[in-house]
């Protein structure tokens, strides 16, 4: 069972490539609730999946997703489009699209965006406006034409998330910037470290600890 995957570039790979390693018969479904529903009634055998959408299911159905089990992985590359919106930065206003995403690795990876703001940057007037868009807003996905949190927008990649907010705010977005766990330790590392004021001392579950006041 899978999706129809004319619409999913990323399935499409997939399909291709477990097609050349075993034979199976295809049942298209409507969306991955029905998939997940089939394999539960064992009108199918087993579902193609996204692991993104694995994590969602997850969210939603801690017992459903413990009670799966993956059989094998596929890896495939999917080629960002190229916004193309490129302006006179020196005298036209733009757009910046900030996303952070939940994930370790490689900033290639997709996963769900959970920071979500737009700098718009006047440079002639030399003013900045950043617009923060929280991570729960329940909004209509651009290319499924569903509602979802935004931040499920980021498992279809940065596109998704471009267009989406696109659509939500009546604007184009010029620019982005795409940073995840890792690239933040990096900057961090890059900036010789920051200094954060804690109003308690408090040690976290990975055993880092932190005094009341400043902290490097």
């Amino acid at each position: 069972g899978h999706l129809d995957k004319s619409k999913y570039e990323g399935l499409e790979k997939a399909i291709d490539k477990l097609n050349k390693n075993i034979s199976f018969e295809s049942k298209i479904l409507n969306d991955s609730s029905e998939l997940l529903t089939s394999l539960e009634e064992k009108s199918i055998d087993a579902i193609i999946l996204e692991d993104a959408q694995l994590e969602i299911l997850k969210e939603a159905n801690d017992d459903l997703y413990n009670s799966i089990r993956k059989l094998d992985a596929i890896k495939v590359e999917i080629k960002n489009e190229d916004i193309g919106k490129s302006v006179d930065v020196t005298n036209k206003p733009f757009n910046v699209y900030i996303s952070g995403i939940d994930t370790y690795g490689n900033i290639t990876n997709v996963s769900r965006s959970d920071v979500n703001i737009l700098a718009t940057v006047n440079p002639v007037k030399k003013e900045i406006l950043l617009t923060n868009i929280p991570r729960d807003y329940y909004v209509k996905l651009h290319s499924f034409n569903e509602y979802d949190k935004l931040t499920h927008a980021g498992i279809y990649g940065i596109d998704e998330s471009i267009s989406t907010i696109e659509d939500l705010l009546d604007t184009k977005i010029n620019y982005y910037v795409k940073v995840n766990f890792t690239s933040l330790i990096d900057i961090v590392d890059a900036l010789d470290g920051i200094v954060v004021n804690s109003n308690y001392s408090f040690t976290t579950v990975d055993g880092y600890s932190f005094k009341k006041g400043t902290n490097y």
